[in-house]
């Protein structure tokens, strides 16, 4: 019991600073995908640490090529703000394996409602994991309000060609 006021000040500590930490990543994420910038947006994914720099490598090209779908898809952002909507459907790109995924599940999800180019409003949907470590940015999501009729049908399409790049 005498440890239990650490670890709650250790919490309250901790927390401010990841959640600093990832929505600086989330503005970089959403300015380089803004402005083009496919490769460096790709490189704030976290990979696994147990990946060779070849692997790493393979993801980030696979994780570029999901991203110039989003565009070629969606559109480039022309406006976007933090949303605290849950009614969207979106396809997902992330660096490593299922049980990379597993073991890093996301702690804290930032979305983002966004004006795109193509397609209207849509959302982003930003998966971070390290709850009391560095956050890292494990899932990337692009997609559309649930409610927009076809969504279902055009995220489906979306998926299906992100499927076919990896």
């Amino acid at each position: 019991m005498k440890h239990m006021p650490l670890t709650i000040a250790f919490i309250l500590f901790a927390f401010p600073v990841v959640a600093d930490d990832t929505n600086n990543v989330a503005r970089q994420y959403i300015n380089y995908f803004s402005k083009g910038y496919l490769e460096k947006a790709s490189k704030l994914m976290a990979c696994p640490d147990s990946y060779s720099e070849e692997q790493i490598k393979n993801e980030r090209r696979a994780n570029r090529e999901s991203l110039q779908i989003f565009k070629k898809e969606f559109g480039k952002i022309k406006r976007a703000s933090i949303s605290h909507m849950n009614s969207y459907i979106t396809a997902m790109t992330a660096c490593g394996d299922i049980e990379f995924l597993r073991k890093n599940h996301p702690f804290r999800t930032i979305v983002f409602k966004v004006k795109y180019e193509n397609n209207g409003a849509g959302y982003i949907v930003l998966g971070f994991s390290g709850a009391t470590t560095e956050a890292k940015l494990i899932t990337v999501s692009h997609g559309l309000s649930a409610l927009e009729p076809g969504a279902k049908e055009k995220v489906t399409e979306i998926t299906n060609k992100l499927a076919t790049k990896r």
